[in-house]
């Protein structure tokens, strides 16, 4: 599992520096978060209007061998309501689509976990099932004082679908404690802990 020094770094404008840092060997970036949703259940027509944006993540994860991208399938914005049955459906067809590019990069997609879409742990279960891809896997992420009780349950029901945990701000000893619950659920997955920056400072 990765230590403190991998680091996960945003996409966007900073994104070239930071990859350019991780190849000088000044920290190890054990992931690329991309800023963009994959989907948009509110425009059927653009189901996929983040394919562009993820494509090129996973393109530009090659150079540095960065074996992650983490990204969120959708963004649900407060008052909105999507229909379950269409998010889902969205999620699957869109991620059956980008599975393919994942592969020819030899990059795999950690895909975040968004409770505000309405998925349940065991909706999350069959979305990656559904993906049926070795590319494809889901990505723990938890913050505040009890992140650990928080996602272990999670972790749990997930199993070998876990790909990536991610801790934000986590103390010493939580950090330490996810670890064991990693350990005890035989999970072959990089623990990724989050500095408070975004990204990490460049040169």
């Amino acid at each position: 599992m990765a230590d403190g020094s991998a680091v996960a770094v945003v996409g966007g404008a900073g994104l070239n520096a930071a990859l350019e840092s991780g190849r000088a060997g000044e920290f190890r970036i054990a992931a690329i978060v991309v800023p963009q949703p994959l989907t948009d259940p509110r425009q059927p027509e653009l189901f996929d209007s983040g394919y562009p944006a993820w494509c090129d993540t996973l393109i530009a994860a090659r150079e540095p061998r960065v074996p992650l991208v983490i990204g969120s399938l959708a963004e649900a914005a407060p008052g909105n309501s999507f229909r379950h049955d269409d998010t889902f459906r969205f999620a699957i067809d869109s991620l059956r689509k980008i599975r393919f590019d994942a592969e020819r990069c030899g990059v795999r997609l950690a895909v975040q976990a968004r409770a505000e879409l309405g998925f349940s742990v065991g909706d999350m279960r069959e979305l990656i099932d559904e993906a049926n891809s070795y590319w494809v896997g889901m990505e723990v992420e938890a913050s505040g004082p009890d992140l650990v009780a928080d996602v272990a349950d999670s972790l749990a029901v997930l199993t070998h679908r876990v790909i990536a945990v991610r801790l934000r701000n986590a103390a010493a000893n939580a950090i330490e404690d996810m670890r064991c619950v990693m350990e005890s659920l035989q999970l072959d997955a990089p623990l990724i802990i989050d500095a408070p920056q975004a990204n990490p400072p460049t040169r």
